[in-house]
């Protein structure tokens, strides 16, 4: 496997078990109410949402957006509530099931899901205004195929909004540490930093915009909570040591991101 990409077959089996979370309702009620600070689980809510509002305060409210890697819909639906129309591209099925139900349930009309492979959209040419995708690269031993898609389907001029885990942080060695002791269940995983995500962006023929650290809590990773009785109360203190430092310098931090633009 580490040699070749990912079979669907294996990324359809990987992420069709990521749909035990907070309900829709729930989440879309905190972000709206308290910015996603209250859902302290693997969907990073808070830590992307300063940045998601940023990007979308640049775009015309006819702009057309993607989510490439979309789950059950959050952000989707985030973003159609903002008024643009979005769709959502997801690999995982029960995914995208969950999200259409969600979306069909509540009559919400500007998005659409669709199950399908990021690496071979079924999608036209020079289609999107935007494309973001959180979370979904480091999946992917080729992720130049993927970069190279999303600029097929972007429309000149239009930009698209990557983040991926950053190898300076401790995630890069608890993620291994997971790996030896049986407890990843993620797939192939990799970390960037900024210099070697925006080398791939500039492989792509994209020119990249800004990039740099979403502060957010775990620089430290999440692999002291596996300690009994007082692992999540370390987390908690890591937690807010964490935020100060990613908020502070543009080198060390869980999430790096980089905006790149079609030529």
């Amino acid at each position: 496997m580490a040699n070749k990409e990912t079979t669907v077959g294996d990324l359809k089996n990987i992420w069709n078990k990521f749909n035990d979370c907070p309900d829709l309702d729930e989440l879309l009620k905190n972000l709206r109410e308290n910015e996603g600070k209250e859902i302290k689980d693997w969907l990073y809510l808070a830590t992307h949402l300063p940045f998601i509002n940023k990007e979308l305060s640049h775009l015309k409210k006819d702009a057309k957006i993607m989510e490439a890697g979309c789950g059950i819909g959050q952000w989707v639906f985030w973003i159609a509530e903002q008024g643009f129309p979005v769709i959502g591209v997801d690999i995982a099925p029960t995914a995208v099931a969950v999200a259409k139900d969600y979306a069909k349930k509540n009559k919400i009309k500007n998005c659409d899901f669709v199950e399908g492979d990021i690496r071979n959209l079924k999608i036209e040419d020079n289609h999107f205004d935007f494309i973001f995708s959180f979370g979904v690269l480091e999946h992917f031993h080729k992720p130049e195929i993927i970069l190279n898609e999303f600029k097929r389907v972007l429309k000149v001029g239009g930009k698209m909004f990557i983040s991926v885990p950053n190898q300076y942080s401790t995630h890069t060695f608890t993620r291994l540490i997971s790996k030896i002791i049986g407890r990843w269940d993620l797939g192939y995983e990799r970390s960037y930093s900024q210099k070697s995500l925006n080398k791939l962006f500039k492989k792509a023929d994209l020119k990249v915009l800004r990039s740099g650290i979403m502060p957010g809590t775990e620089l430290f990773g999440r692999g002291i909570t596996i300690i009994p009785k007082i692992g999540n109360s370390i987390f908690k203190v890591l937690s807010k040591i964490s935020l100060y430092i990613e908020s502070r310098q543009n080198i060390f931090g869980f999430w790096i991101y980089s905006v790149a633009e079609k030529k």
